[in-house]
């Protein structure tokens, strides 16, 4: 279980701030900002439980923002479109 959170932070340390996850839907949405030349990036994690296993998938949007903050909420904005027109299918491949 502390396997994914290890590889979370590993990840997101060059990245930037891993937002406080939200709940939507039964999913579980991270927003991953990330410094870029031209701002910050629109990225982040979904993750769900599903018999006993965590399930996640990794999202990249081309969408950049002035801010950390709007980037985040960007992101947040972003899964929730992603998790309401492909539910659970979102995990049949490995990026969203």
């Amino acid at each position: 279980m502390f396997a994914w959170i290890k590889r979370l932070f590993a990840a997101t340390a060059a990245q930037g701030h891993a937002a406080a996850p939200i709940e939507y839907r039964g999913f579980e949405v991270i927003a991953l900002p990330r410094k870029v030349s031209a701002g910050w990036s629109t990225e982040g994690l979904i993750r769900k439980q599903q018999a006993g296993e965590a399930r996640e998938v990794r999202f990249i949007r081309a969408d950049t923002c002035m801010n950390e903050e709007e980037a985040v909420a960007t992101a947040q904005g972003k899964a929730r479109k992603i998790i309401d027109e492909r539910g659970d299918s979102v995990f049949d491949s490995e990026r969203a």
